[in-house]
């Protein structure tokens, strides 16, 4: 049985395609239970099926943290089990813009994306998640 001393360490951060690194901070991170239906959810967010959204079935079961300034977050009193987390990132970069043959001017470039792992966490044990970008684009 558990005792609700497991807790879930990880960090929302991703590179950008210009070697930088965007992370989740100020956003909301979510911890699912796995079930038949998280998972079926899980499996059509890797596929590009759909866009990431509340699903009614899973709402009532998810719990939610804020990410700190640095991308890290942590869920504690987490009874042991399967869960996912995710989160997602917004990403900005900076990268000139072709206008037309030889014009370019400065441009900033965004793209959000949705970040997540599926992660055990056992009886008395504080559980790290590696979350990696779930669309794997």
């Amino acid at each position: 049985m558990s005792t609700l001393d497991e807790n879930l360490l990880a960090a929302a951060e991703v590179r950008t395609p210009s070697g930088g690194t965007a992370t989740a901070a100020n956003q909301s991170v979510v911890l699912v239970p796995v079930t038949e239906q998280a998972t079926a959810l899980w499996q059509r967010l890797e596929r590009r099926e759909i866009q990431p959204a509340p699903d009614p079935e899973i709402l009532p079961f998810d719990r939610r943290e804020t990410v700190d300034d640095s991308g890290r977050f942590r869920f504690e009193r987490v009874a042991a089990g399967e869960y996912f987390v995710c989160a997602r990132v917004e990403m900005q970069w900076e990268q000139p813009l072709q206008l037309s043959p030889g014009v370019q001017v400065p441009g900033v470039l965004h793209q959000k994306v949705l970040l997540g792992a599926r992660v055990t966490v056992r009886e008395g044990e504080t559980a790290q998640a590696d979350l990696e970008r779930v669309d794997h684009a």
